[in-house]
This record gives structure tokens, sequence and C-alpha cells, in this order.
């Protein structure tokens, strides 16, 4: 029995759970990236519909962090030289960031501004990703390096500094040693996550040494999601009640930080779930067709118009009948399906796009 803390992700056999995981990320992307993200505040109205609302924004909210505990699952457990992270995941990622920068300079006809572009201007997370790649040797040290104690004290510390940092920005207050905890805690929330959501990733997918030799409690599994659960059902309620007193008393001026310091359990808790269930799915042969698109429609939705115009042709057409709300909807999952059905088409016509999508 191996006692490297590796689990069945680091094998040839493709995990199920994180095929389903991508594919719930990107719809919670989508759903981030619509006015629907904001139906509560749109609406106007204090009622269970907003709180419903709210809670769906902060659920959205879990997409790019799911999307970095999934390259954690996945990476953080390989051997590599950074020779090979460079040529094979590093030198990838920026072609796609230069692709990403000519297509933004010749839409907006603008070629003199591509140096500015490309390392400013594109969406957040690539900057995110190649912050976490170029961390990749030494962020496998620290992964490896927790035993089962530290594995606990880590989500959990994650989680309460994660809370205490949205506790302060309701108070528009501030503790300057957040800005000193990345792998803990960043004082804008998103600002950590290329550090905090892969090392949870990995926490999360891989057995502890103690796990794998079998000195480990018998149970641990079910107590971990139990406590999980809770904990993410505490912070999501923690958010819509600091989120519905912003509304009230700051006009909204905190509403988005506030989701995204609360997001640590959610998030795990989704990963975990989503993990334990596993053994529960039927072989489903699309899932991993459907998974290796996500990155691909990712890149449409942020780097074209093609969202606003979806949405548009749905709303002047049903928009009144069921409002903005459903609308949203409609255009998310046509949105999605066309992508993917693009991306897809792509990688059968053009075969070495698959090692950049």
């Amino acid at each position: 029995m191996e006692t490297s803390g590796r689990s069945k992700v680091d094998s040839n056999k493709r995990s199920q759970y994180l095929d389903l995981l991508r594919i719930m990320a990107i719809f919670m992307v989508l759903y981030n990236h619509y006015s629907v993200y904001n139906f509560f505040l749109i609406r106007g109205k204090d009622d269970w519909i907003g709180v419903f609302s709210m809670v769906l924004s902060i659920l959205s909210k879990c997409g790019p962090p799911l999307f970095f505990m999934i390259s954690g699952a996945l990476l953080l457990g390989k051997e590599e030289s950074f020779a090979h992270i460079f040529t094979h995941r590093i030198l990838r990622f920026l072609i796609v960031m230069a692709l990403c920068t000519l297509w933004s300079c010749w839409r907006n006809l603008n070629v003199t501004d591509i140096v500015t572009v490309f390392t400013r201007k594109l969406n957040w997370y690539l900057y995110a990703y190649l912050a976490f790649l170029l961390l990749l040797p030494l962020m496998r040290i620290l992964a490896r390096g927790m035993d089962r104690k530290v594995r606990r004290w880590y989500i959990l510390t994650c989680i309460l500094l994660g809370a205490a940092n949205g506790c302060l920005v309701y108070a528009e207050q501030s503790f300057s040693v957040f800005s000193y905890t990345a792998p803990l805690a960043s004082a804008w929330g998103s600002a950590g996550w290329h550090m905090i959501f892969p090392l949870l990733g990995y926490v999360l997918s891989t057995p502890a040494p103690e796990e794998a030799n079998g000195t480990a409690p018998r149970g641990e599994g079910g107590k971990q999601l139990a406590a999980m659960f809770f904990l993410a059902a505490a912070s999501i309620a923690c958010s819509v009640l600091l989120m519905r007193l912003d509304i009230q008393n700051s006009q909204a001026a905190h509403i988005e930080q506030l989701r995204q310091h609360f997001v640590v359990a959610p998030a795990c808790f989704v990963f975990l779930a989503c993990r334990k269930l596993e053994k529960f799915l039927p072989e489903i042969p699309l899932l991993p067709v459907i998974s290796g698109c996500t990155f691909g429609i990712f890149l449409l939705d942020v780097n074209t118009e093609w969202r606003g115009r979806i949405y548009n042709f749905f709303d002047k057409m049903m928009g009144e009948t069921v409002g903005m709300f459903g609308t949203s909807l409609l255009a998310i999952a046509v949105e999605a399906v066309a992508f993917g059905f693009l991306i897809w088409a792509v990688k059968k016509i053009f075969p070495p796009a698959r090692k950049l999508l």
C-alpha cells in the first residue's frame, strides 16, 4: 500500500468526479458573468426570492475555486522537473494568453496596446493560473508535507480567516496581516485563490499518510463531509446576513468581497461531496468529453461578445414572459452547449488545439 498520499487522481484511470466538478464549475462561472448574478440587487426586494438569489450568487462564486482545486488535485501529486513544467505547462499557457491578446487587439482594432493587454487587461483568472504554475514546485513541497492534523488545521484556518476577513470588510476595517498570508487568506478575496484552493484540492482529494497506511480512525470520511456541510451552511448564512445588512446600511458597497471571503467552505463541500459520490456514479462516456471543453468555453465567454448577443436574443423573444432570471438561465444553457460544441469541433478538426484548450 502506498504511503505517499496519492490517490486514484494520480492513476491512469480518469476520475469522474473531477469531470463532473469541471462541468459544474463552468456553469457557475457563466452564471457569475451574467446580470442574474446580482438579481437580488436588480429586483430590489428583501424577501425569500432575494435571499435565494444571494445564495445562488455565493455558490456561483465557487466556480474559479473549484477549477483551482481540480488543478491542485491533479498536479500537486506529480513528479516533474521545472523544465518539464515550463515547456509542457507554462509555455502552453503563455501561448493561450498570447492568442487571447492578439484576438483582443484585433477585435478592438488597436495593436499599439498589445503589451498592455497581455500584461494587464486579460481576464484575471489567466494571470492567477499562470502564477499557480510558476509556484507549482514550491506548492508540491507544501502539499506533500501535510499529515492528517496539519490538513485539518489548514482547512479550518482557511475557512475561519476568510470569514474573519469578510466580517472586517463589512465593518470597513482591515487587518494588515491578511496582506501577507497568501496560502491561508488574502485581503482581497480572490487574490490568494491560486495558492489556497490548489492546496485544498490536493488535501481533499488524496489520503493523508495515516489514511494511506491504515492507521487513521475509521469513519473519518463521513465525519469530514458532515463537518464540511455544517461549515458551508454557516458560511453561506453569515454571507447572506452581512450582504443584506450591507445593502441596507452601505448601499451594497462590499457585496462582492462578502461573497468572495465566505466561499472557502462551500467550495470545499461541493468538491468533497462530488468525490464521495463518485463511487455511486455510473460510467458516463460523455463526461470527459464535456469536461474537456470547459476551458475553451471559458475563453470564448470572456473574450467574445457572444454572451451578450445570446442573452439579448432570448430577452427579445421571451424576456417579458420568463423575466430576467429565466432568460439568463436559458442563455447560460444555450451558451454552454453552443460553445462546448464549437470547442469540441475545433479539437476534432485541428488536433493540436487539444493541448491548448
